[in-house]
């Protein structure tokens, strides 16, 4: 691994190097290849105010952590997560808005940031692939719910062996399982007026009101998949039931 770091020397001089062939040694060295001096030399991890991949570019944000070292993070005030003012004074080399983004983190998201930026790359990588994963199937879930629940304005359509006409028009979604309809299905004796639908396992079911002279009609339809139209099943009971099927287009 090839390292790019700014290096404060012990007089206050900072220079950029670049070194590989790291070796630990604790408690907080780094013995390692200089490419500036051409030879290994030992370096404090706390004299590192910054480093990255020197490939990838890929940023390190605690160099001990990273090593196994001891943490060059700002070290917390006692009993808060704001650093305290004898801790601000001996660090110096992190700047005042590092110390606010630092006194503000929670404590969760302190130890999320370690995680995210001290895990080893293959974990990393395997815990990226299944966050996408997981927001795709997601937005998947949610594209498909809004194609179900998304009931359009006006449907007309046929019920029953003999091709009977039949209208829907929406006349408001409740919630996004819920709406109220007004519907019409002709016959000798027509179903008129206002029902409730409502979503279950993919499927839309509403009662058409029969009224005083006709029986009420039980309705449960499904969307095609790709299509503007409904199919699905009815139920009516008149001297015994009766079932049949049904679509509506828009």
């Amino acid at each position: 691994m090839r390292l790019q770091i700014r290096y404060r020397s012990g007089d206050g001089v900072t220079t950029e190097r670049v070194i590989s062939d790291i070796v630990v040694e604790p408690p907080k060295m780094l013995d390692a290849f200089c490419e500036m001096r051409g030879e290994r030399r030992s370096f404090a991890v706390d004299r590192i105010d910054s480093a990255a991949d020197a490939d990838t570019g890929e940023v390190i944000n605690d160099i001990g952590l990273h090593f196994g070292l001891a943490p060059t993070t700002v070290p917390l005030g006692p009993g808060s997560n704001i650093p305290s003012e004898q801790h601000k004074v001996g660090r110096q080399r992190f700047s005042s808005m590092e110390l606010c983004w630092a006194s503000q983190r929670p404590p969760l998201a302190v130890a999320l940031n370690g995680f995210f930026n001290h895990a080893p790359k293959k974990l990393m990588m395997i815990v990226r692939k299944i966050a996408f994963a997981t927001l795709l199937a997601l937005s998947t879930s949610a594209f498909a719910a809004d194609a179900v629940t998304a009931l359009p304005k006006k449907m007309e359509g046929q019920w029953g062996s003999t091709g009977k006409k039949v209208e829907i028009e929406l006349i408001k979604m409740e919630s996004p399982t819920k709406a109220k309809l007004e519907v019409i299905f002709w016959d000798g004796c027509t179903r008129q007026g206002e029902a409730t639908a409502e979503l279950k396992e993919g499927a839309w079911s509403f009662v058409a009101p029969g009224g005083v002279r006709c029986e009420d009609i039980k309705v449960k339809m499904t969307q095609v998949a790709g299509k503007n139209r409904f199919e699905g099943d009815y139920e009516t009971v008149w001297r015994g039931p009766a079932t049949g099927k049904l679509y509506l287009e828009w």
